[in-house]
């Protein structure tokens, strides 16, 4: 629920104005001379929030088998669910250098090991420090990279950026999980910010069905034809086009349905390259379901717009 409350601004000194606070929310929050709150400008408003500092919280996991892809997966999950120390009890000296290599790299994150077998990761990234939608334009710009990258190698039939790929992909992953954690840590769970979650999941999603699709025409050196380059380059400009836009249009659904179509009945063609349609088909429904989310953040400004009228 949304309450709108209208204050009159005073003014102390000669330069400075001020409003007081609702005397309800002072009072159930615990408020007193003193205190600190956070005051956020987004364009136009000013957001006013509690000064939260990222609780300390604390997980062990014990580390006894996997290499470092499963052990940097479980990490990420306890790093999402805003985890802010873990100890590490690994049965090897050799599984905790996996561990280390695992948390290398990642964002907000520091490793410290203790001894040969024991360590502690520790966030070292404050909850209000994050630009979530910076870190959705990044993340756009990075899939952009990839996809560039992936167009080049079918065009030349020289597969030489897989290693830049996969570091592309891992910073995908970073962002998302960051994403992920600054929403559950500071509880940003109203349907105008909760989406962006999902529009983060979704975004490293794509940026995966790249890199698969780069490894495997690098392993099969597959031919393509200019339709189904064409086809490559129009379904990254639906998902460039979606980000861009940022809200749901009915030309943009209307588009995508257009363009799996396309997709679906090139597949059926004999001797089409499949994986690359697959891809394509794959990434065209992730594209998609960022409108999804986008139509549920607008439909959220909309309701703000109508109580605060």
């Amino acid at each position: 629920m949304i309450d709108c409350m209208i204050r009159r601004l005073n003014r102390v000194g000669t330069g400075t104005l001020t409003i007081s606070l609702p005397r309800a929310w002072v009072k159930s929050h615990d408020l007193g001379k003193g205190d600190e709150i956070n005051i956020v400008e987004k364009d136009d408003d000013l957001l006013l929030t509690l000064e939260t500092k990222e609780s300390k919280t604390t997980a062990t996991l014990n580390i006894d088998d996997g290499d470092w892809l499963d052990i940097r997966r479980t990490i990420g999950g306890v790093y999402r669910a805003g985890i802010s120390e873990i100890n590490i009890r690994a049965t090897t000296p050799d599984l905790l250098l996996e561990v280390q290599k695992a948390v290398t790299g990642s964002l907000g994150y520091e490793f410290f090991q203790e001894t040969p077998t024991k360590a502690k990761i520790r966030s070292i990234v404050g909850s209000f420090d994050i630009d979530l939608d910076g870190i959705l334009q990044k993340m756009s710009h990075i899939v952009n990279s990839i996809h560039e990258m992936t167009i080049k190698a079918i065009e030349s039939r020289e597969f030489k950026e897989h290693a830049h790929i996969e570091a592309l992909r891992h910073n995908l992953l970073n962002y998302r999980n960051l994403v992920c954690r600054t929403i559950y840590t500071n509880r940003m769970f109203d349907v105008g910010t909760f989406p962006k979650q999902d529009i983060a999941v979704v975004i490293s999603s794509i940026g995966g069905e790249y890199l698969l699709l780069y490894q495997w025409l690098k392993d099969n050196q597959s031919k393509h034809s200019e339709a189904e380059i064409l086809i490559l380059k129009e379904t990254n400009n639906l998902f460039r086009e979606i980000y861009t836009q940022k809200k749901a249009e009915p030309r943009l659904n209307k588009k995508a349905r257009s363009l799996n179509d396309r997709i679906l009945n090139m597949l059926g063609v004999s001797g089409a390259n499949k994986q690359t349609l697959a891809a394509c088909h794959a990434i065209e429904r992730l594209a998609q379901s960022i409108l999804t989310h986008y139509s549920t953040m607008s439909a959220s400004t909309l309701q703000t717009k109508k109580v605060t009228s």
